[in-house]
């Protein structure tokens, strides 16, 4: 019974979010989600995780985590002082050691929409995955996964969906989902 109904909640998740079932998990909460998506990028010392500085604390924990434990480089990119200057700053931070790069669709400490396909381009011009931290936008605005143009998205299910704690959702694309490994 309980496989059933988390097949029918991935099912209706995957409906609302305009992607495929096979490409949704739930997961225990956003944190878990995002923390997942790190652990199946291979990281070196000198790597880099670049998140906007309107990221959820967890993000930052665990880009601090990276790089205590790895040597991973994290990098902030100011995004609070309009949307032209964050993308120039953000194309003038990726480089070549990028291995991953955040961004929530909604600021969380001020509700912003980000330009998050403008991110994707950037990060995509150099072969970088983005993931999408969605748990202020799934149900407070429209969320067309497939037109976001990201590799990974993470979600609450307790915020604006207004489902039960203790449900986060992740979404990997499908281009992303053969290699996608976390480790346990």
């Amino acid at each position: 019974a309980q496989a059933k109904r988390e097949e029918t909640a991935r099912n209706r998740l995957a409906s609302f979010m305009c992607v495929d079932i096979d490409e949704v998990a739930l997961t225990a909460n956003t944190t878990q989600a995002m923390r997942q998506v790190a652990r199946s990028i291979s990281w070196e010392k000198g790597d880099e995780f670049v998140i906007s500085s309107m990221e959820h604390v967890s993000t930052v924990s665990l880009g601090i985590g990276l790089s205590t434990q790895k040597g991973v480089k994290l990098e902030v990119v100011q995004a609070d002082q309009g949307d032209a200057v964050f993308l120039e700053n953000m194309k003038s931070t990726l480089t070549d050691r990028t291995k991953l790069v955040c961004v929530s669709q909604i600021a969380s400490p001020d509700g912003r929409v980000l330009p998050i396909n403008d991110v994707c381009v950037l990060a995509h011009e150099l072969g970088i995955p983005v993931v999408v931290d969605a748990a202020q936008s799934l149900g407070q605005i429209p969320v067309n996964i497939g037109k976001l143009g990201c590799d990974f998205m993470v979600g609450s299910g307790h915020k604006w969906l207004l489902g039960p704690m203790g449900i986060g959702i992740l979404w990997v694309s499908s281009d992303n989902l053969a290699n996608f490994m976390p480790d346990p």
